[in-house]
């Protein structure tokens, strides 16, 4: 943790594996950092002591996670999403398979009316996906995927698509019933995939 104050650091976090995520979580009874880790744990950490305040094992590496009290959602390897109920103090909510047949690579949760809703997630496929929390509704409206990310189909949809993984989905969490979704997208040699429609 950096101290702007002094310009010093202190490390507050310490895993078996590379750190792939890290989230502030504001409770009413209490506050800490949670860590994600390719160890296959989370951490929640009370920033004042060496030790966790709790682990959490997980079946695979975190690979993001996010926060909106009172839910933490974590992607992990093998297409796993853990979601985790933060209140009075953190706990396996549930795990869940999304629609998406790759490797997830990232996690947003969004609002409705103040509330989280549910969550977005996006894989290497070109492709997002939306689910609720709610899924007592079956075949809801609010639970779907897309495409993104895919070159232009010109007439000929014998001919391959290039498909680019989708690195990041975030939410801009403004003053109206429904937030936004944004996608992004990394260009790099080699990191884009053909599919034929």
């Amino acid at each position: 943790m950096w101290d702007l104050n002094s310009n010093s650091f202190t490390q507050v976090a310490a895993h078996d594996a590379p750190v792939k995520s890290v989230n502030w979580v504001q409770a009413p009874n209490y506050q800490c950092l949670m860590t994600g880790s390719w160890d296959k744990t989370l951490k929640f950490w009370d920033t004042r002591q060496a030790q966790p305040m709790m682990t959490i094992n997980c079946e695979e590496r975190v690979y993001a996670s996010d926060v909106v009290y009172p839910v933490a959602v974590s992607v992990l390897a093998g297409r796993k999403i853990k979601i985790i109920n933060l209140e009075n103090q953190p706990t396996v909510h549930n795990t869940v398979e999304p629609p998406l047949r790759y490797q997830l690579r990232d996690v947003s949760i969004f609002k409705k009316d103040g509330k989280p809703a549910g969550f977005g997630v996006c894989s290497i496929e070109g492709r997002a996906a939306i689910e609720p929390f709610d899924n007592s509704v079956p075949n809801s409206k609010d639970k779907f995927t897309f495409k993104c990310h895919r070159s232009p189909v010109q007439n000929d949809y014998n001919k391959p698509q290039d498909i680019y993984a989708v690195n990041g989905i975030k939410f801009i969490r403004p003053s109206v019933p429904w937030p936004q979704l944004v996608v992004t997208v990394s260009l790099a040699s080699g990191t884009r995939m053909q599919e034929r429609s």
